[in-house]
């Protein structure tokens, strides 16, 4: 829905696409959420699921609509994630040694301290 939006000049079909745009990325988020995928047993997963979102305008789009987003997200074990995110936490790999899986805990531990 976002290549909707920004391809029309229509101020209805706008308001129509932003707010399926923000459903839609809900939508995924309970999708995703409902599979599990970090209760699987036969492999050594992360507790937490990455969803990408490839584009930084989309996702900037969608917080401003609902800026819960992320929270209800993150309650349910999903990371949202853009290419800025992914390149900072291998910044924070790199620099501080981290072990992958293990950014997104001690991430938020620093953000949610300051």
């Amino acid at each position: 829905y976002y290549e909707l939006l920004v391809n029309t000049e229509d101020e209805n079909d706008k308001i129509a696409y932003t707010k399926k745009h923000v459903l839609s990325i809900n939508t995924h988020v309970q999708q995703l959420s409902e599979k599990k995928y970090e209760d699987i047993y036969e492999m050594e997963s992360p507790n937490f699921v990455l969803l990408f979102i490839p584009i930084e305008s989309a996702f900037a789009l969608a917080l401003n609509v609902d800026n819960t987003l992320y929270n209800k997200a993150f309650e349910k074990n999903i990371v949202i994630v853009t290419p800025t995110t992914l390149f900072l936490l291998k910044l924070l790999k790199r620099w501080q040694g981290i072990p992958l899986l293990s950014i997104p805990k001690s991430f938020f531990k620093v953000y949610k301290s300051s």
